[in-house]
């Protein structure tokens, strides 16, 4: 279920941490919002955007939360 605490001004995009509730501004396009929301896959839609920021679209959860709670990545094989 996609994070209810996205909100779309055009160009960019404001996404809130569900965890630490610390706010994120962006570079997601509204019409790159709503290709992931339709069903895209995330890394599709929003090519140019790390995957510690699409975690925070996917999951709600900030990198420095994720961390937190999960510890640090491990390195993919």
């Amino acid at each position: 279920m996609p994070n209810p605490y996205v909100f779309s001004t055009g160009e960019t995009t404001t996404v809130f941490c569900t965890q630490c509730s610390r706010r994120y501004e962006l570079a997601v396009t509204a019409e790159q919002l709503r290709q992931w929301q339709a069903g895209a896959l995330i890394q599709k839609a929003m090519p140019d955007l790390p995957p510690r920021d699409r975690e925070l679209f996917i999951s709600g959860t900030c990198d420095h939360c994720w961390r937190g709670l999960f510890g640090p990545p491990t390195p993919e094989h």
